[in-house]
């Protein structure tokens, strides 16, 4: 995507619900920013590790916020055990 710059206003933000209450869905304990995608001018983008070793970068998700939105609804239509 042709971004130049990722504002942050428009935000999908992944949340659970605990005994110590609501956290950030990411499991690993790497921060919030990991249970956040950003969208921007219609475009996905998250932190990703390209390479491991090797730094973490805001980049594209190569997907569209419409691909990102219809993948959350598919994954909430599947029963677990946090959505029976």
């Amino acid at each position: 995507p042709k971004v130049k710059r990722v504002t942050g206003e428009k935000l999908i933000v992944f949340l659970r619900k605990t005994t110590d209450g609501i956290v950030p869905a990411n499991t690993l304990g790497l921060g919030f920013s990991d249970s956040v995608v950003w969208i921007e001018q219609g475009h996905a983008f998250a932190w990703t590790q390209p390479m491991n070793p090797g730094p973490r970068v805001l980049g594209p998700l190569l997907k569209t916020e419409r691909q990102v939105l219809e993948d959350i609804e598919q994954a909430l239509k599947k029963p677990n055990k946090t959505n029976p």
